[in-house]
């Protein structure tokens, strides 16, 4: 039995020159929904190495926010959990999996992932290539329910507000930029002066 469990880890875990995985494979949509979901209901997390990347430091995880529909990653979302994702890893733009559900997520899927990931899931002070963080895309991305739901569920210090994306832009003025009335205002009332690095 343990000789089996050996020799399924070793034949999942093969890559390819470019280090593309089975999983990977599947993860990008090169097959159809039904097999994705069948694909998502039948392996488990490890089964699918998610820690390994690409060629490009691309993850599993990574591939399914980028590539697959509301309802893979709702499925995805459900089963896998932030340590499963691997969060804390970073493709060679310096992407994270939270940082894409933040840019690119479907409402639904940001709302499940804001619910069930905690901040520090979110390794929110890792920054990509620009200096963007999950909360600036949050800041930039998200629609009013989707920043509402994220500023009731993160302190201050959880979004770093102290740090600054390459155009010198933090969180706060991000938020002070894009968001709403109603979003603004619930900033305003959650946070003091200092939260915001008013000297930045």
């Amino acid at each position: 039995m343990v000789g089996e469990v050996v020799t399924k880890r070793l034949l999942l875990s093969h890559t390819n020159k470019n280090g593309v995985t089975v999983a990977m494979v599947l993860a990008t949509g090169a097959c159809s929904e039904p097999v994705q979901r069948l694909w998502l209901q039948q392996w488990s997390a490890s089964d699918c190495c998610s820690h390994l990347r690409n060629i490009n430091g691309t993850t599993v995880a990574m591939l399914l926010t980028a590539n697959s529909n509301e309802d893979i990653q709702k499925l995805w979302l459900e089963k896998w959990s932030a340590s499963d994702c691997c969060s804390e890893l970073q493709n060679k733009d310096g992407i994270t999996v939270a940082m894409l559900l933040a840019a690119n997520g479907n409402e639904d899927v940001q709302k499940l992932w804001l619910e069930k990931w905690s901040a520090s899931d979110c390794c929110p002070e890792l920054q990509n290539k620009h200096g963007m963080t999950v909360a600036m895309l949050l800041a930039t991305n998200g629609n009013e329910d989707i920043q509402k739901l994220w500023l009731e569920k993160w302190s201050a210090s959880d979004c770093c507000p102290e740090l600054q994306n390459k155009d010198g832009m933090t969180v706060a003025m991000l938020l002070a930029a894009n968001g709403n009335e109603e979003v603004q205002r619930l900033w305003l009332e959650m946070s003091s002066a200092s939260d915001c690095c008013p000297e930045l």
